[in-house]
């Protein structure tokens, strides 16, 4: 009767030795950053329909371009664009000059300049940010807010 017990428990430590192994790996892999999904997401700039962010750019100072095409069919005025990162490096109110219509199917830039101050960012690094461009349609006089996404990496 002895033996049974002894040999149930010495198959349940072996084992339960082997598991944590395991978890300890896997928690420093992902301590390190190894398991982070993000770094194998493609870079992307996304608006809803319509309004199509052609590229984009992110440099270490903290300054980001953009270039908006104007898929929606009609003049549009853009009135706001901000960009608003989870980790708060870079927030922004793009400046808008009075060059801010977009005709159907035009391409502008627009452009946050960098903050006085120095963020320190590192090139490679990914950001993630919620970006809300606010326009007027030349046409019906409404006003509209579109919300995007933004996935970069510093350069």
């Amino acid at each position: 009767m002895k033996k049974k017990g002894q040999a149930a428990m010495e198959f349940l430590m072996t084992y339960g030795w082997a598991i944590l192994v395991v978890l300890i790996v896997i928690g420093a892999l992902a301590y390190f950053g190894v398991l982070n999904p993000q770094q194998f997401l493609p870079q992307k700039c996304q608006f809803s329909t319509g309004l199509v962010c052609v590229d984009k750019q992110l440099t270490s100072d903290g300054a980001y371009k953009f270039r908006i095409s104007n898929g929606l069919g009609n003049a549009i005025e853009i009135t706001k664009l901000v960009v608003d990162d989870t980790q708060d490096f870079a927030d922004c109110n793009v400046t808008l000059t009075a060059d801010n219509v977009l005709l159907a199917g035009e391409e502008k830039n627009f452009e946050c300049p960098a903050p006085a101050t120095p963020l320190g960012l590192d090139p490679g690094q990914r950001i993630k940010a919620k970006m809300i461009l606010s326009y007027t349609d030349r046409q019906t006089r409404f006003d509209h807010d579109v919300t995007g996404t933004l996935l970069i990496d510093i350069e």
